[in-house]
Parts: structure tokens; C-alpha cells; sequence
């Protein structure tokens, strides 16, 4: 059974991770992704040499780029920019991220090859958008995506500051949002013949993401009230509360009155049911702090084990909160696709999309396909099936072959470390 993306030609010439976070998806469904590299490879491959001079390739670099093919070319020469064309005439889709006016100055920018190549689909990823005064406006996630959005203040009181937020959660939601963009454009591209520009930004991808608070506001006129998460709800039900042995949870009761008998048997709670302050929406809004204190002590009382048991006995919604350590051994995430082993040994995060045939009812094998490559290891292959041979491949390859100079911050005696 074929992959969705089967046949399919990716260019990939980006850059850090929200557009090779979108290749890596198209990679698991089937694409064929090419991924150009500068000489030496690209930075976020080598943040860990630059940063603190560690000789050894960024983790997450292998997760969002697992499953493709390295080509590394010098762009600003003659012979790497007429390669980089052979490759893009190639393709069903070219996927970039790095700021328009310098692909404007390489005329490799959208407009550019549209007009070239009236197949093609360019997908562009930007930090604040094709349009408006900071179009051209450098951006990552935790600026774009989280700062200016407002989702860094989804968790603060009023007189504390936001927190930084984790790296890289805004480019993979990004990443996601062009994925389905991209896939979306080639099937207009087969009703229609003709290929187009599909873009988005971390900031319109951060504005969705807060689509909650933004709704409110837009449908209230009223300020959002921004708390933190351990604090009393006016909805109780929805609290996040501590164990016996001090794992945080969050309760689900977001329909709070379907939740009510469940939480009332399951903590052996009858006032809820019969007392006018607890058994309605409005009641519990109002004395919300004492619904929490009861909640608070009776859920403080037992372990999670406990919880989980009794939880699952009064059908009771819920969530622990887990570490990454805890993900990585947790049962339900071990068992529904969640992760993937990598052909070299190494356990990296899945696509978090399935599909499965019609007529047979299996699942496609739509996991992570392939190691992460090394710097240039496809070059010499890739540039021969589109026709670049002789003096021009030896020039490429030579190029292939150099080395990026890192500070030696262990050794700071010697100035730089080739690797």
C-alpha cells in the first residue's frame, strides 16, 4: 500500500525548525524530501558546537529531520545556484523559511518561481507574514508565535511577568499548519493543473492557537483574566490540583454538570448533589474557592495509583501532568504510535496522524522512515539524477567535503575546532 505523499519531490531550503518540522511530516507520508544545506551543514544542525562546543548533532535536529536526503550547495556560486535550480525544476514543492528579501536577492523568492516554474507549489513560512510593516521582521516562536500573541500570558496573575516559554512548541504547531497547507495546494494542483504559494506565520499560527481567550474577548468586550493554573476556577471542575505524592492533575470537567454526580460518588461527596451553594453551575461559581478546598484536600489524600483506580471506576475526567522522562515511559504513549525507533537506534516522536486503507483496514506505514542524514550525504546522488555531471559535480563535491570552524569553548587556548 502506497504512502499519501508517494512520488511527491520536496526542495527544502530552510532553516531552525518549524519548516523542517513541515518536511519531516510530508517525509513520514511518503515524500521524497531534499533537504539543502550550506557548506558544513545548516546552523541548528551545529547549535550545540556553536553554543557550548560540543561535538555532537542538536537532538532535536534529528526529530525534525529524520527520513530525508542532504544535498549541501554554496548558493552564492554560479554553479551551486544553477544546481539548486536543476533541483527545484525537479519538484512538486519548494518549502522555505529564510526571510523574503534574501530569497528575493537569490530570485529564488515565491513570485520568482512561480513565474518559472507554473507547477510548482511554494510554501513559505515567516515570522509575522507576507504583508504589513514587519513582513520583513526577523523572528523565532518565542517571540512570533508565544510573545505577541498573548499565549505567554495565558499563565501569570496580574502582578507577575510571563515565562518563557519551551522552545520550539510554536514552529512545530507552525510546521503542522503548513504540512496541511502543502497537501491541501497539490490537491487543488490535481483538479487544476497549476501549482501556487501556500504561507503561513508563526504569528497567525499563535493567534489560532489562542483562539480561546481571543473569542472571549471578541464575543464579551471583557479583558481575558489571565491566573495561575494552581489557583481556585470559577469553574472548580476544571482545577488543577496535587496528589499524596505530589503529581499535579488536571480535572476535565469543562461541562461541569456532567461531571457533577461522577466527582460527587467518586469522593463520596452527597452535599454536592443536594446542597444549592454545589449542584449547579452558578452555586459553584460563587463559592468556587470552597468547592477547591474540598477538591483540594480529598484529591491531596491519595496517590495518583489511587486516583487512576477511582478515576476510571466513576468515569471521571482527568490528566496527570508528566514530565518528559515520565512521557517517554508512559504506557498509553508507548502503545498508540506516539514514538518511533529510528533504522540507527535512536527513539524520536511520530506524526501525530494516522491513516489506514479503506478496503483493508490497515494503518499505512506512516512513521518515521529514516535516520536523520549526514551533512551532504545525498549530493553526489541527487545532483546526477538531475543531470549535473563532470567539472560542475566535482566543483559541487569539492565544496561538499569542507569543514565548518567552531570556537573550542573547551579548549579556549585553541581558537577554533573544524568537525
Amino acid at each position: 500500500m502506497s504512502l499519501p505523499l508517494e512520488g511527491t519531490k520536496v526542495i527544502e531550503f530552510t532553516t531552525m525548525v518549524a519548516a523542517p518540522a513541515a518536511c519531516a511530516i510530508l517525509s513520514d507520508w511518503g515524500a521524497d524530501v531534499i533537504k539543502v544545506e550550506k557548506t558544513g551543514g545548516e546552523d541548528i544542525r551545529h547549535i550545540l558546537r556553536i553554543n557550548f562546543g560540543r561535538d555532537e548533532d542538536w537532538g532535536p535536529f534529528v526529530g525534525d529531520n529524520r527520513g530525508k536526503k542532504s544535498v549541501v550547495l554554496d548558493v552564492k556560486t554560479d554553479v551551486g545556484m544553477q544546481a539548486l535550480q536543476k533541483l527545484i525544476a525537479s519538484a512538486d514543492v519548494f518549502v522555505s523559511n529564510f526571510r523574503l528579501d534574501a530569497l528575493r536577492r537569490l530570485e529564488i523568492d515565491p513570485d520568482t518561481l512561480m513565474n518559472r516554474y507554473p507547477t510548482l507549489i511554494c510554501a513559505q513560512i515567516t515570522g509575522y507574514g507576507m504583508t504589513g510593516p514587519e513582513k520583513d521582521t526577523p523572528a523565532y516562536d518565542m517571540g512570533a508565535f508565544w510573545a505577541r500573541t498573548g499565549l505567554s500570558m495565558n499563565s501569570v496573575t496580574d502582578v507577575g511577568g510571563p515565562r518563557s516559554p519551551s522552545n520550539g512548541v510554536g514552529d512545530r504547531i507552525t510546521g503542522m499548519t503548513l504540512a496541511g497547507g502543502i497537501v491541501g495546494a497539490l490537491f487543488r494542483r490535481e483538479k487544476t493543473g497549476k501549482g501556487g504559494l501556500v504561507e503561513t506565520s508563526l504569528m497567525r499560527a499563535g493567534v489560532y492557537a489562542n483562539g480561546g481567550l481571543l473569542s472571549y474577548k471578541l464575543s464579551t468586550g471583557r479583558k481575558p483574566k489571565y491566573v495561575e493554573p494552581i489557583e481556585p476556577q470559577a469553574n472548580p471542575f476544571m482545577g488543577v490540583y496535587t496528589t499524596a505524592d505530589g503529581t499535579f492533575i488536571q480535572l476535565l470537567g469543562i461541562l461541569s454538570q456532567s461531571q457533577l454526580a461522577p466527582i460527587s460518588n467518586c469522593f463520596n461527596l452527597p452535599e454536592f448533589i443536594t446542597d444549592k451553594r454545589f449542584n449547579n453551575p452558578g452555586g459553584r461559581a460563587k463559592n468556587s474557592i470552597l468547592v477547591h478546598k474540598i477538591l483540594k484536600e480529598k484529591i491531596a489524600s491519595k496517590s495518583l495509583n489511587e486516583l487512576k483506580s477511582l478515576f476510571k471506576k466513576f468515569d471521571v475526567w482527568y490528566a496527570p501532568f508528566l514530565s518528559v522522562n515520565e512521557l517517554l515511559t508512559d504506557e498509553q504513549a508507548m502503545n498508540n504510535g506516539t514514538f518511533a525507533t529510528l533504522p540507527n537506534g535512536t527513539m524520536t516522536y511520530n506524526t501525530p496522524v494516522n491513516f489506514f486503507d479503506s478496503s483493508t483496514g490497515k494503518e499505512l506505514n506512516t512513521k518515521a522512515r529514516g535516520n536523520a542524514p549526514d551533512v551532504g550525504q545525498h549530493t553526489k546522488m541527487e545532483l546526477e539524477k538531475v543531470g549535473i555531471h563532470g567539472n560542475d559535480l566535482e566543483v559541487i563535491l569539492k565544496n561538499n567535503d569542507k569543514k565548518r570552524e567552531f570556537p573550542d569553548l573547551q579548549n579556549p587556548k585553541n581558537k577554533k575546532s573544524k568537525l
